[in-house]
Formats: C-alpha cells, structure tokens, sequence
C-alpha cells in the first residue's frame, strides 16, 4: 500500500501564522514550545531512549534519544513528524492509563511527574506511600529533620555485586541509585527545605521502570507548568487533528534499549537497589502484595458467527469479532458488497482487524484504561439498513485476559459491537457467550486490552477524541457478513 504524503497545520506563533509540515519530513523541535519538548522528553524517557534531566531543553542528548527511538520503532527508521505522531501516540495512551500529573510540595519548593491514576495513597505521622495495585511501583516521600544520610549509604551498601551505585551530592542535594539483588529498580533523593530534608525513594520492578525514569528525570525546583499536549500546538495537531491513516505497521514497543544506559545518568537513578534495603526502607509490611490472578474465563468451541458488526478505528481499519472470520472461512465483506482484508486476527482475544476499501470520515477512539465496574455504557450494533443503541453498564472487569462483562441485552448476530463510554470512546467490544452456545452474549474484550493489541500490531488508531464525522458513533458502524 502506498504511503499517503499527509499534511498538519502546525500553528507557531498563532492562528494568523500557520505552516504546513509533511508528515515525512525530518523532526525539527523549533517548532515546539518549552512545554511539548518536556512532553516529548518525557516519553522518550518512559521509553528508555532519554536518560537525562526533563527540563524542555531540546539539545543533542534529545534529539539522539529521538533518533535512537525511531531507528528502533518508526516505519523507515527515521525521525520524522510521523515518527513523533506514533511516539505521541504511545505516551498519550500512557499518560491517560496511568493518570500522569503534574504534582508540586510548595513548601519545599519541589515538583515531579506523577502517575496518580496508578498509585494508592497512605499516610502517616513521618511519609507518605505510594502503591500501585500490583506493588510494582512504590514512592515514599518524607521529611526529616537531619539529612537521612544512613538511608542513602544502608541502599549504597546493599548494592548487587558488580554494579556500581549513582551518587551525587550537593549542599541542598544528595541522590543515590543502584541495583538491588532483589531485581528492584530505583532513585533515592534528598533535598534540603529550609531547615528540614524532604526525601523521595521511588522503586520499581521492570514492568514499572519507565514510569520510574519519568519521575526522576522530571525533578524541579522550578514550578513547571504540566508537560502535557497544548491545544493548538503541534503535537496536539498530530495526536488530534489527523484522522488515524491505516499504513505498514509499527513493530511492537520494546520494553527496554539495548545497550548499557548506567554510564548516561545525569539525574536519573536507571539501576536497581537490593531487596533487603527495600524491606528496610519500607518497614515489615513492605509493598502491597501483588493481587490474585482472577479464575480464567469457561473454555469453549468459539461460535461460528456469520453476521456480525464492525466499526472503524481508523480511515480504513474496522474491528470486528473473530467468531465472525471464523464462521466465514475468513471471507468477509460489507453488506453493500465491499470485501475485506484480514489484518490481524487473534483468537484467544477473540477479535479480528479487517481493512476495507475507500475511506471513512467517521472512526472511534480507543480508551485506554478501558472499562470499570458499574460503568454506564451504550451499544451500537448494525442492523440491516441501520444502526440500534441500546444502553446497559459494566458489571464485572477482570484482569486476565481484559475481559469484561455487562449487561445489554446483544445477540449473538451483533457480535463485534462497541461498547461506548464517555466521548464515544470505545471501552468494549461485545464478543461470543463463554460456552461458546448462540445466544444472548453478555461478554466483551476490555477497551484497554484491544488498544494494547492495536498497539502492538502497529494498526494506528485514536485514543482521545472522534472526529467531527462521528458526532453520531453510527457513522463510524458497518454490518459485516460472509462474503
């Protein structure tokens, strides 16, 4: 498939100054404010490429990580608008899955990123925990009285055999990292507050390491605006502005570079610390245990649908169930009679991305961080000629697998519909009963499971907002059958 030459209108100074980049083009980060080039450093440390300070200063360490990143990931190997549109893209559905804020202790004078979405919060006389669900990524902030020196030497002598710690120290700053036999990453970091010392030990095990470089890398004295996407700015134009093209696909993101990244730290702790100083550190209790894997879902022959609903995630990619694929010897086609190819099909997820000829002005959004219990959704199956919305709500999520259950009453021929959260957004797509019999279905893949699977297949899709065309989701609706 040829690649369309697209075009963004990039505002600079305004709206009475405006330029029209290719997508194809080099990067230039002249035409980011202070704010985006943070935003992007941001993502670019949650990815592993960027190991230095989060300040919105674009220089050579930047645009090297940038570069690094694409030659890994980005169709081409180059870094070019359309590079940082799928780097947006990536950081974006992070940010909203996990709750990225922007946080400040104004009597320290100190601010950091913050997953907020992510974390449980408890609090005490002396500190405050922070606790992700699966006790993967745990922040303690603190003050004390003395500089808690003890603290920073118990983690620097606890060290795993061969790797050197990170140490650096000033009048009003002291900072250690290392790696901890226990395979636990972390920053340790102390600054002086007038005359007390407000410490922050942030952990991570390797699932949570870039959240853990985004925080340490965005350290402040300064009380920065949040590196987020600004309306009318260029990232944002990539992100929202530009329907999601179909195209050769992205490869998967990698968790981690290649490479040695602990000789580049500047600011950032990028090695782990041993688990005995994590138990110490943290008192008896330790970190929240991690949650009990839910009871798998019934297995079953799935059901050989043969008519089924599908709906656009992007211009040309529709999503549709895989029982459908299945029940038609993997022919599909329209019901005005345009055929189907078949771009990902995944049983076990039990969905299936089809790409149809021409062009839809209308597509949905992805959201996500997907479905929560008790959610109030709605439903929009193809009918012949027509669309039907029927409304109901979550009544169950489970982790294994991404699954969810609700109750709008969906038959078995309207397998494949969406189920629609707030702003149109995507939360579900309803698939076959877990007995695999015909019948009133009652589950659905969690929007967050097929953004991930979207994701990893390199199919491009929204995660924000619809465009106007899909003021009515019915627009962005196809009836599926076997072609």
């Amino acid at each position: 498939m040829p690649i369309r030459l697209l075009a963004v209108l990039l505002l600079l100074a305004g709206p009475a100054l405006a330029q029209t980049i290719r997508l194809d083009a080099a990067f230039d980060a002249r035409r980011l404010s202070d704010v985006e080039q943070r935003y992007l450093q941001s993502a670019l440390a949650f990815e592993g490429d960027y190991v230095a300070l989060i300040d919105g200063a674009w220089g050579r360490g930047s645009q090297g990580a940038l570069e690094r990143w694409a030659a890994r990931e980005a169709r081409g190997g180059r870094a070019t608008w359309r590079a940082v549109g799928a780097l947006v893209r990536r950081w974006e559905a992070e940010r909203d899955a996990a709750g990225w804020v922007q946080v400040w202790h104004d009597e320290e004078r100190l601010g950091h990123q913050l997953p907020q979405g992510l974390l449980r919060v408890t609090e005490s006389d002396r500190e405050l925990r922070y606790v992700s669900p699966d006790g993967g990524l745990v922040i303690l902030y603190r003050l004390d009285r003395d500089l808690p020196l003890a603290l920073h030497d118990e983690f620097r002598a606890d060290a795993r055999a061969g790797v050197d710690t990170y140490r650096t120290q000033s009048a009003d700053r002291l900072i250690t990292a290392g790696q901890m036999r226990g395979g636990r990453h972390a920053y340790v970091r102390s600054d002086r507050s007038g005359a007390r010392w407000a410490t922050h030990v942030v952990l991570s095990d390797d699932a949570n390491r870039g959240r853990l470089r985004v925080i340490a890398g965005s350290f402040s004295r300064r009380n920065v605006p949040p590196a987020e996407l600004q309306p009318g700015g260029a990232l944002a134009a990539l992100l929202d502005d530009v329907a999601p093209e179909a195209g050769p696909s992205l490869p998967p993101r990698r968790s981690e570079p290649s490479g040695d990244l602990g000789r580049d730290l500047v600011e950032m702790a990028l090695e782990t610390l041993l688990q005995r100083a994590l138990d110490r550190a943290l008192g008896d209790d330790g970190p929240a245990a991690p949650l009990r894997e839910p009871e798998p879902e019934p297995v079953a022959e799935p059901l050989r649908a043969r008519v089924g609903t599908g709906f656009y995630v992007n211009t040309t990619d529709v999503v549709a169930a895989e029982a459908l694929l299945r029940g038609c010897g993997g022919e599909v086609r329209t019901a005005e009679g345009r055929a189907a190819r078949v771009v990902l099909r995944d049983e076990e997820a039990g969905v299936a991305v089809l790409s149809l000829p021409g062009r839809s002005e209308a597509w949905l959004p992805v959201a996500v961080r997907g479905a929560s219990e008790g959610q109030r959704i709605e439903a929009v199956f193809a009918r012949s000629g027509s669309a039907d919305l029927r409304a109901g709500r979550v009544t169950r999520v489970s982790g294994g697998g991404g699954l969810l259950r609700h109750d709008v009453a969906a038959g078995d021929r309207s397998l494949g519909a969406p189920l629609l959260g707030d702003r149109s957004r995507v939360v579900g797509v309803t698939l076959p009963r877990a007995d695999g019999r015909a019948g009133r279905t009652d589950r659905a893949l969690n929007g967050a499971a097929l953004s991930d699977l979207l994701r990893d297949a390199g199919v491009v899709h929204g995660t924000r907002r619809a465009p106007p065309a899909a003021d009515d989701p019915a627009a962005a609706i196809v009836r599926l059958q076997c072609g």
